[in-house]
């Protein structure tokens, strides 16, 4: 067959030879275009140089190194961007990086088969692109609902936040359903009148082994005891909500589930734990359950329980655990905290347990403590699954003096000797008062004695440029003060005054950060300004004291201010208390009066 280009008329040869030298263009005669097959001629000719020029494109990516990778590598790498997050379309942008990518991308029916109806015309699309792949769902209205319903056979994931008695009424069975996730949040009333279906644990779904549960219960804890080879079980209720009181499991129950899923690897309970029958648990009668490949366990209970679960769970030392103690009773909370650290010290404090470097603590209505196994902590706090603490305990103290209690019995239960780093940054305002306020974090100055006294000596701490740095640094000038005439009370922490000289040096370097909680930006720089003079006071005071680490004239190890603002007006000064002292992210060298980049 004759190409195009070969009956291209003088004229239109003369065009191209313009194309190719723009300066040209003005010397060429008009194209005469009076007749219809002329112009069919040329679309013809367009046409086909175009479909040439994106035939040299394409051939021009086959160069690149990424195209000698077979089509099902490639689609395994979209496969895997595509899980960051499966719920969006951003993956889609491959499409359009060239043929070959859009190719291989509508080939793989595994990048279609996860459909949310946040765009409910998509839903048809995306599932005949499926190409049959098992279809994971995640819905929110009873449009979507009814539409998912139509093909339960397929369904591998589901994930409902709404409508969930609609979708229920429509199937019997889910016969390859892995996952179920289901929430019913902020729809109090159907919560009433509508529970689980009991098909789920009856033979109806064999091959579920995820299940989480927010707010909704089946009918009784029968239903749940039917429960078997989970990998994944997740229960919560709101702390208040009264709906279904009857169908939480007791202790004695929530055993004999767990017996039946032995490879269980996250557990996350929260106040998804009835009362009954509590008292008369008796835990000498039940062997502990084996759960070796337990990653995290996640208990949102009162201490009792908590107490009980962990006596008679037996999983790896370096599963991530996560503790919200809940006061169950204010004239009991301190005493019934003590008795939990027993069997978390037992689990802890074993020879496969991860050593812990890095601390991160917070307070305001609540007393956080997390500890990590790395050398700092996560700069931000919505964890990933190999960024979760090695152990997270969450505690209600109503006074600084509960405070301090709780932070003893914390930190003796934890095996913080490795400790290096402590992350104080949530830490802001400074008060003796009890505190009710959310948002209010602070620790006064006895607190902040205590909490140093009970650490490993040599600390970096990090904390804001605020009323919380000087309550620490009055507290740790306070607990070398008193290191060297006072004892602290207990055996093992006797024990390790004497060994390690606790308390005498407490602090090795500090990092201080910007901002001042709660106030604007022009606040903030005012207010950090006038909190210079008393680091300074408080970093003479730290060289001046003489204990038993520290011999007096030895300055503060190293210093370093993140902050933009106000430090620098104080660099030679604080520079001179300071073995080493930096300024946002700059070293400054006193002796060649110059700064050098880190």
């Amino acid at each position: 067959m004759t190409s195009p280009s070969n009956s291209l008329p003088d004229q239109l040869i003369q065009l191209a030879n313009a194309l190719r030298d723009p300066l040209l263009l003005d010397s060429v005669p008009h194209l005469q275009l009076s007749s219809i097959q002329q112009r069919n001629r040329l679309r013809l000719a367009i046409d086909f140089g175009a479909d040439l020029l994106t035939s040299l494109k394409s051939f021009r990516n086959q160069l690149s190194s990424i195209f000698f990778l077979p089509d099902e590598i490639i689609s395994d790498i979209f496969f895997l961007v595509m899980m960051n997050d499966p719920w969006s379309t951003d993956w889609c942008a491959v499409l359009l990086v060239c043929r070959r990518w859009y190719r291989v991308a509508m080939d793989d029916g595994r990048l279609w088969a996860w459909l949310s109806d946040s765009d409910l015309e998509r839903l048809s699309i995306w599932q005949m692109r499926s190409k049959g792949y098992p279809l994971s769902f995640k819905l929110t209205t009873t449009y979507s609902v009814f539409y998912c319903a139509q093909d339960p056979a397929r369904i591998r994931s589901l994930d409902l936040e709404n409508g969930i008695a609609e979708f229920f009424e429509l199937v019997n069975a889910l016969p390859i359903l892995e996952v179920l996730r289901v929430s019913n949040t902020g729809q109090r009333q159907s919560m009433v009148s509508w529970r689980m279906p009991s098909f789920l644990v009856e033979g109806s779904a064999p091959h579920l082994r995820h299940l989480s549960l927010e707010n909704v219960a089946f009918a009784g804890t029968k239903e749940l005891l039917l429960l078997s080879n989970l990998t994944h079980l997740e229960l919560t209720r709101n702390h208040d909500q009264r709906e279904f009181l009857d169908a939480l499991p007791s202790l004695d129950d929530f055993y004999h589930i767990v017996e039946r899923s032995p490879c269980l690897q996250s557990i996350q309970l929260r106040s998804y734990i009835g009362n009954r029958g509590l008292e008369a648990f008796e835990l000498r009668h039940l062997p502990p359950l084996s759960l070796p490949v337990l990653r995290l366990l996640d208990l949102n209970l009162n201490a009792q329980k908590i107490s009980l679960l962990l006596q008679f769970l037996a999983f790896p030392h370096d599963a991530r655990i996560i503790l919200v103690v809940q006061p169950k009773d204010r004239s009991t909370y301190i005493s019934d905290i003590k008795s939990l650290m027993v069997p978390l010290r037992l689990h802890l404090c074993h020879a496969d347990a991860p050593i812990l470097r890095c601390g991160y603590i917070q307070t305001g209505s609540y007393l956080g403590f997390s500890a990590f196994d790395k050398a700092t902590c996560p700069t931000t706090f919505f964890y990933k699954d190999d960024e979760r603490p090695v152990i997270q305990i969450v505690v209600y103290p109503f006074t600084q003096h509960e405070n301090r209690q709780l932070l003893a019995k914390i930190i003796n239960a934890i095996p913080l000797q490795k400790l290096e780093f402590l992350d104080a940054s949530a830490l802001c305002h400074d008060s003796t008062t009890a505190f009710h306020d959310l948002g209010r974090a602070y620790f006064s100055v006895q607190t902040w004695r205590t909490l140093v006294s009970l650490l490993p000596s040599r600390l970096t701490i990090r904390i804001g440029v605020n009323n919380g740095m000087l309550s620490a640094l009055e507290g740790i000038i306070a607990a070398m003060n008193r290191s060297t005439a006072t004892c602290p009370s207990g055996r093992r922490l006797k024990r390790r005054q004497r060994l390690e000289g606790i308390g005498s040096l407490p602090l090795s370097r500090l990092v201080l950060l910007p901002g001042i909680s709660g106030l604007s930006h022009n606040e903030s720089d005012e207010g950090q300004a006038r909190f210079y003079p008393s680091l300074l006071r408080y970093l003479t005071a730290f060289r001046d004291i003489h204990t038993v680490l520290k011999p007096r004239g030895e300055v503060l190890a190293a210093l370093s201010i993140e902050v933009t603002r106000h430090g620098g007006q104080f660099a030679e000064q604080l520079s001179a208390l300071a073995g080493e002292f930096s300024y946002a992210g700059v070293i400054w060298n006193q002796s060649a009066g110059v700064t050098d980049s880190k």
